[in-house]
């Protein structure tokens, strides 16, 4: 790989890391679904979004960290391309930023790991538990409907978080070899 092309890449790999991880926390942050009042313990409606589920404020929390992290990345990859010279220059200086790119890439796979940790297991429990004998109550339908929704929609936004972390690993592998 040419030494004049390594940058432009990383600066390209940044660039679509931070917005895979901007549409995943943007789909994360805006699904919802309504249990009726009726069906609810509080007796009103209730709105369920991922605040409400642990796994799912993690996985944003390692959206919002990756987002803030490529936004201080990306500066530096654009002046390397810019000016041709490496970032920080010394030894030590690249190999603090590979270590951190490593420790993102290591965040961002244990959000994947949540994100689609969780829904499967959310998706199996409201399928074969929550209702199970509900019958053809279209209440019950349009609830079920709804969180099937909500959990397809989660699935895919820990899926962009998954491609961004495939574009960290590769960052990643390419700035380690691009040092020797």
């Amino acid at each position: 790989m040419a030494k004049k092309s390594v940058p432009i890449i990383i600066l390209i790999l940044r660039i679509l890391m931070f917005i895979l991880l901007l549409i995943s926390l943007v789909v994360l942050a805006t699904i919802k679904f309504t249990i009726p009042a009726d069906l609810s313990d509080t007796n009103q409606d209730t709105d369920v979004r991922f605040k409400d589920f642990y796994a799912y404020r993690y996985l944003l929390s390692v959206e919002v960290i990756g987002c803030a992290y490529m936004l201080l990345q990306i500066p530096f990859a654009a002046i390397s391309v810019a000016s041709g010279n490496k970032i920080g220059g010394s030894k030590l200086v690249s190999q603090f930023l590979i270590f951190t790119d490593i420790i993102v890439s290591l965040l961002f796979a244990s959000g994947v790991g949540a994100g689609f940790g969780y829904t499967v297991d959310e998706k199996h429990d409201v399928d074969a538990v929550a209702f199970k004998d509900v019958g053809n109550d279209p209440e019950y339908s349009k609830l079920h409907k709804d969180m099937d929704k909500y959990f397809d929609m989660a699935h895919i936004s820990t899926g962009f978080l998954l491609m961004a972390t495939v574009c960290m690993t590769i960052v990643t592998i390419v700035s380690v070899y691009s040092k020797k």
